[in-house]
């Protein structure tokens, strides 16, 4: 079983209410949430995502990210900041320490979401 996608870091939730692997301050709760599904004897995974250009200013507090500097947000919401090397090295280690707490809190897999234009996606479109 594959929970949903969580956020590896704030500026990358879709929605309020979604779960995050981006401090270590949630692996309690995720551990619970492992705990839990086991007990139905099954193998639980958890996804590692970044929504990029699909979160929104209201979700994350700030400008959202994309691939490339000029690119409006899907729908046209707001424009979007250019992810630059440095920032791109923090975000592969924010994925790197999601998929750490994954195996801490007790999940057997982890996987990469990449689609539904998340920013993982947003690297193969020719528009970003």
């Amino acid at each position: 079983m594959i929970v949903e996608h969580c956020y590896v870091r704030r500026d990358g939730r879709y929605h309020s209410r979604q779960l995050g692997i981006h401090d270590d301050s949630v692996i309690p709760g995720l551990a619970q949430l492992a705990r839990v599904v086991k007990t139905c004897d099954t193998v639980v995974g958890v996804q590692l995502a970044h929504v990029g250009g699909r979160a929104t200013h209201e979700s994350i507090g700030g400008q959202p990210v994309a691939p490339s500097d000029g690119v409006m947000s899907p729908g046209g919401r707001e424009p979007l900041r250019a992810l630059t090397l440095p920032k791109l090295d923090a975000l592969e280690e924010a994925y790197i320490a999601g998929a750490r707490r994954a195996v801490e809190a007790g999940f057997d897999c982890v996987q990469l979401h990449g689609v539904h234009s998340f920013l993982l996606c947003e690297f193969l479109s020719p528009l970003k």
